[in-house]
């Protein structure tokens, strides 16, 4: 009876040993597997970003393209009034109608819009001292760079971003005068 007993306790201690050894293995495996979906994800967010940002700086660019063209159109001293500023911008690129004004500001002052259906709001305004934009308008003044400002109530009456873009001439002294925007 003691070799029967023995051997079936050899057998429990075993079994258990074997149990515990596949138990073990089993959550090694678990842990593998969860820390490699999780560098997936991690993985796949990143190229998200990274893809999303890519998308908005190539847009940004060309926003800012469109902007330095009507700045050397202004700069090489073209008049720009209602006709001739609503017919270039009607030329330039929108893809998918994300823009949706094209905004003309002497000395910080709205005087054209392309289109300027629905835009009638905004004419006259002064960027420079309107509450909600004036901030970005007078930094975009101030740096001579662009700013990139929003999200603000349009007064169109949706939410949107705007780009500043600072146009200076050079005057007869040699230094630059803030045109407008």
């Amino acid at each position: 009876m003691d070799k029967g007993s023995t051997g079936s306790k050899q057998t429990k201690r075993y079994s258990w040993i074997i149990g515990l050894l596949i138990f073990i293995t089993a959550l090694l495996l678990g842990c593998i597997i969860v820390k490699n979906i999780e560098k997936e994800k991690k993985t796949a967010a990143a190229y998200t970003a990274q893809s999303t940002v890519k998308r908005i700086n190539a847009q940004l660019d060309q926003y800012v393209e469109l902007s330095e063209f009507l700045e050397n159109v202004i700069l090489a001293g073209y008049d720009l009034n209602q006709t001739t500023f609503s017919e270039l911008a009607e030329m330039l690129p929108n893809e998918a109608g994300v823009v949706k004004a094209f905004e003309l500001a002497p000395d910080g002052i709205i005087t054209d819009i392309f289109p300027k259906q629905g835009n009638e709001q905004a004419f006259g305004m002064n960027m420079l001292t309107e509450h909600e934009r004036s901030g970005d308008a007078k930094r975009a003044k101030e740096t001579g760079k662009y700013t990139l400002g929003g999200p603000y109530q349009l007064k169109q009456g949706e939410t949107g971003a705007l780009l500043f873009h600072p146009v200076y001439q050079n005057n007869i002294t040699g230094n630059d005068t803030f045109w407008g925007g």
